[in-house]
């Protein structure tokens, strides 16, 4: 048996809605196991993007700060990354 919904302001039982629901009754077509897939896929893609685009970038930061007397900027860095050790230098690809 549902508990009656009881306005704060006034306290007189106002007629229940559809969020007046326990949490265990809100069930909808996107939970159970494919939500779970879509969550972990959406998860898995995010954090890969993430690292590709960083990691190149956060190497040239790194360099920079170690080395700066041999870059005139950090395109520049990022430039002879590639072309004196090629793509493998941003480390995100082995």
């Amino acid at each position: 048996m549902r508990r009656p919904v009881v306005a704060a302001s006034t306290g007189t039982e106002v007629a229940p809605t559809a969020n007046t629901a326990p949490v265990s009754e809100q069930i909808t077509e996107t939970s159970g196991s494919w939500a779970v897939v879509k969550d972990l896929t959406a998860g898995t893609l995010g954090g890969v993007a993430g690292i590709v685009v960083g990691q190149p970038l956060d190497t040239a930061k790194v360099r920079l700060q170690a080395k700066p007397h041999l870059y005139n900027n950090f395109w520049h860095c990022l430039g002879s990354m590639i072309r004196n050790e090629g793509v493998r230098a941003c480390r995100w690809i082995v």
